[in-house]
């Protein structure tokens, strides 16, 4: 496995608090066959700069293109590639601004695949980085068997959950969310994501399928999960190989759910806010994935998928329940697909059009 490349993509933003610890767990892989490609989205404190310092004593396995701008004509599989020195004053847009964590992603994917033949990466992996985890000493080298093939593949480990000194809140996030982190089939992964970006490792094969992530998808992992469902196959390391590391500045974060997560919910819930939304996003997410890989996907989750986009506000509550009762589109635990029941029920003609 050691001729693989196992390539790690970093989006930073703000993160000159954690990012040394994670710099560090990633240079003590134990697989050597290592890049790691960064790119900054704009951060005001001292990232760049500690960026910077790793860059230069580690010339050979670390790429900085905090500074390069690209654009890909999706579907040519042609890219063009520009460093922010030939941008002109009308690009449209700054370098390294502030762009979210999934768009900062699909820069990174976008870069990646654009370079295969200059980056030397021959048979590769892909593994996604989040600037203020920690990745113990074997994560790669035990995830990489799991994703061998030409078959687009995708496996997924659990995490330990820490604090903001690394010290152990939870053993399992699985165990902490009440998650089965089996339940990765299409019609599951559609209403509820269980795979965390950071835990993740895919093949080249499900690399290029899911480049470049689509403006409509949820977040990154959340999309790459679903085109592996689809296409390929999604593995399970039932092993905790990341420090998932919580504190205040985190985009997305482990959830605890007691009692105060339920109240916020369903007060949510009653108020208009919040799930309902999140369901309409889930349904146009649905459609990118129809449209990426509609031609890949099996009949029957095909014809599942097709059903599932065509929810909306016109349909009667009776057909909605038809689809998902049909389709065994549900979430993991009763109080979420209670949940979704809700969310269905509130499907309103006054809501956010699906187109």
């Amino acid at each position: 496995m050691e001729s693989v490349k196992a390539v790690v993509l970093l989006a930073t933003y703000n993160g000159a608090s954690f990012i040394s610890e994670l710099m560090d767990s990633l240079l003590a892989q134990s697989h050597k066959n290592l890049l790691i490609i960064i790119r900054d989205d704009g951060s005001t404190d001292a990232t760049p700069a500690i960026i910077q310092s790793y860059c230069v004593s580690h010339v050979e396995t670390i790429i900085d293109i905090s500074h390069t701008s690209f654009f890909s004509q999706q579907g040519t599989g042609r890219h063009q590639v520009m460093m922010s020195s030939e941008l002109s004053g009308d690009s449209g847009w700054a370098v390294n601004s502030a762009k979210g964590p999934t768009k900062n992603f699909s820069l990174l994917l976008e870069y990646t695949v654009a370079h295969e033949e200059q980056l030397n990466l021959g048979h590769y992996c892909v593994l996604f980085a989040d600037q203020d985890d920690y990745w113990y000493p074997d994560k790669i080298r035990k995830m990489l068997p799991l994703v061998c093939g030409e078959r687009p593949a995708l496996a997924h480990c659990d995490l330990q959950v820490v604090d903001d000194r690394l010290n152990v809140v939870a053993d399992s996030l699985f165990l902490t969310h009440h998650v089965n982190p089996d339940h990765v089939s299409l019609n599951r992964l559609l209403v509820q994501n269980c795979v965390t970006g950071c835990a993740t490792i895919m093949n080249s094969a499900l690399t290029r399928l899911v480049t470049p992530i689509p403006t409509t998808a949820l977040m990154h992992d959340n999309w790459v999960a679903l085109m592996a469902a689809a296409t390929g196959s999604i593995v399970f390391c039932d092993e905790p190989l990341v420090k998932y590391r919580q504190h205040h500045g985190n985009s997305v974060g482990a959830k605890f759910y007691g009692v105060n997560y339920v109240v916020k919910k369903l007060f949510n819930l009653m108020i208009g806010r919040d799930d309902r939304v999140a369901l309409i996003a889930m349904i146009k997410q649905g459609e990118a994935l129809l449209d990426r890989c509609g031609e890949q996907m099996t009949d029957v989750d095909r014809k599942m998928l097709c059903d599932f986009v065509q929810l909306s506000a016109s349909m009667t509550l009776m057909a909605r329940l038809k689809v998902i009762y049909k389709h065994s589109i549900y979430r993991y635990g009763i109080l979420r697909n209670w949940m979704l029941l809700f969310d269905l029920l509130s499907l309103q003609s006054d809501q956010p059009s699906l187109k």
